[in-house]
């Protein structure tokens, strides 16, 4: 689907539970597929499993939505959920059972961030990987 000139998105809504982390990652590798982005599958795919999940885990949300989106200069996926509260970004201890997804996110891609939902109820963690994005 086209968003804009120049920009590809592909969307999906999953429910919040643990099997969803297993489709979100399908959706991306059949983006990254469909789109001819197999050098950046495997980062593409670990990073939007570790956001998925931190929205299964720490929200509320009926719903998590997945949107993988590119537009010749990088390529981004977006993790929407119901809660407004950012995640918090850690620096766990070798201890810690927890609290590493997001840091794994921030090391592996070019970008992240969050940003608040367009109607005012939730929230987009987004991740961009930047380069030539066919």
């Amino acid at each position: 689907m086209d968003v804009l000139p120049g920009i590809e998105c592909r969307t999906t809504w999953l429910p919040r539970e643990p099997a969803s982390a297993a489709l979100a990652r399908a959706h991306i590798v059949d983006a990254c597929r469909a789109w001819g982005l197999d050098n950046i599958t495997p980062v593409a795919v670990l990073a939007a499993s570790e956001l998925v999940t931190n929205s299964i885990i720490h929200t509320e949300s009926a719903l998590v939505g997945v949107v993988a989106w590119r537009d010749g200069r990088r390529f981004s996926v977006e993790v929407r959920d119901s809660d407004p509260a950012p995640p918090i970004l850690r620096t766990p201890t070798r201890a810690d059972d927890h609290g590493r997804g997001l840091r794994l996110v921030a090391e592996m891609c070019d970008q992240w961030g969050v940003l608040p939902a367009d109607d005012g109820d939730g929230k987009a963690v987004w991740f961009s990987i930047t380069g030539p994005i066919p």
